[in-house]
């Protein structure tokens, strides 16, 4: 089996990509929630 390393993965996502799957795969109130936190944590 391959190893999946992760974090690699995570860092060569765009921001883009990441906000155009949101909006496909989860509920608008979770990703404005999410992005709040974030900004709180950043």
């Amino acid at each position: 089996t391959k190893t999946f390393n992760f974090k690699e993965r995570l860092c060569n996502v765009k921001l883009k990509d990441i906000d155009a799957f949101a909006k496909k795969h989860m509920s608008i109130n979770w990703v404005t929630e999410r992005t709040k936190q974030l900004k709180n944590v950043g």
